[in-house]
């Protein structure tokens, strides 16, 4: 009886899933002016748009938690080519600020773990020794 009753929130959980992911969401847009959208995504010169970045404080306050001088950081970028600000104002957004990836992998790691060890108890794989069936 209960093998029946998960079988059938089983379907009915998968079939909620397929059609809610077919369910068009709602998109939202704003008007704004030509000029407000020129300003604040292509400046005429990729140098004024790095140091309207480095300007801002939130981007100051993470430059001198990892020990880095608002300065230092302008000249650092005064140094570099024409080319190399370029790619770097087109890209500021899509920049890794830091880490490597690990918690990314340790979290699927996790995810695999856990769902394995719920479709061991429930009866469906066995996978893991220390687990008993449900069945």
């Amino acid at each position: 009886m209960i093998r029946s009753i998960l079988n059938r929130l089983c379907c009915v959980t998968t079939a909620l899933v397929f059609y809610t992911a077919m369910i068009p969401q709602p998109a939202r847009a704003e008007i704004i002016t030509t000029k407000a959208f020129a300003q604040s995504h292509f400046s005429a010169n990729p140098r004024t748009r790095i140091n309207e970045l480095l300007a801002r404080n939130d981007v100051q306050s993470e430059l001198m938690r990892y020990g880095v001088s608002s300065v230092e950081a302008k000249s650092r970028i005064d140094a570099l080519s024409d080319s190399e600000v370029k790619d770097l104002a087109l890209n500021f957004d899509k920049q890794i600020a830091a880490g490597d990836g690990l918690g990314t992998v340790i979290g699927a790691i996790i995810l695999v773990f856990v769902v394995l060890l719920l479709t061991d108890i429930l009866g469906l794989t066995k996978v893991f020794p220390f687990t008993r069936s449900v069945r």
